[in-house]
């Protein structure tokens, strides 16, 4: 995460970014049974440090991550094995780490992890 956060400081914020932090903050504990205004006025004030910052496109740029679902579900954040977050791991081809096994998420999202990566045949 720091890596990520250096990286915003130096260049404008990436949709895929804003999307894996919104997300990821969608899926913490602390966040789970939040109303979406803490959460928009939280990441906010995060975002707020680099200097690209803008209030209203932020604000809508992480409303519209929060509108979207896929089948109704709170879609995951990105793990460190796509290619996007493979940009942040400091000399690594491949990071050895787990963005989905360092921070504190829920069961409901390691089952929907589950869910996702189970044949059809599997879901039935």
């Amino acid at each position: 995460m720091a890596n990520m956060a250096e990286r915003l400081h130096e260049k404008k914020l990436i949709r895929k970014d804003l999307y894996n932090f919104a997300r990821i903050v969608m899926w913490l504990p602390q966040y789970q049974d939040s109303d979406p205004e803490t959460i928009v006025t939280d990441l906010k004030d995060v975002f707020s440090r680099w200097p690209w910052y803008d209030e209203q496109e932020t604000e809508h740029q992480v409303r519209y991550e929060f509108s979207n679902t896929i089948d109704g579900d709170t879609p995951l954040p990105m793990n460190c094995n796509n290619d996007d977050l493979q940009r942040y791991c400091i000399d690594q081809d491949q990071c050895p780490y787990s963005i989905w096994g360092s921070l504190p998420f829920p069961d409901e999202m390691y089952e929907q992890v589950d869910e996702q990566s189970a044949g059809p045949a599997e879901q039935l």
